[in-house]
């Protein structure tokens, strides 16, 4: 059973879970998009990262393995700035960092199929 079908049937008992999740993404879209983002208190902006942030581990936890983050819409720059802050905010060194990217990227065979996501 692939990863999406074992998110899906989770969530499949819980349809309202599934459309706030829907509506919360796209509000987060839309204040992205606002010229006034900047203006945001950065209180506000620590809740929505946070937010997000155990949205995606719990997902990931229920899931039992690495759930790809991001479709290929989100920008390299985003993604690069936000994996810096929060390893800053976490106190950890690059050095930290790559060791956990080491242990929880999945592995890629040149001359294979797409591997399954790792455990987590």
């Amino acid at each position: 059973m692939s990863l999406s079908d074992r998110l899906s049937d989770r969530l499949s008992g819980r349809p309202a879970l599934e459309r706030d999740a829907s509506t919360a993404a796209e509000l987060l879209d839309r204040i992205a998009a606002s010229e006034a983002v900047g203006d945001l208190p950065v209180a506000v902006v620590q809740q929505l990262v946070g937010g997000v942030l155990r949205v995606y581990a719990n997902a990931c936890r229920s899931a039992g393995a690495e759930i790809p983050p991001t479709g290929r819409d989100a920008a390299a720059t985003d993604a690069v700035v936000l994996a810096c802050a929060l390893v800053r905010a976490q106190d950890l060194s690059p050095f930290d960092f790559a060791l956990w990217f080491s242990h929880t990227a999945p592995r890629r065979d040149a001359a294979g199929p797409e591997p399954e996501p790792r455990r987590c």
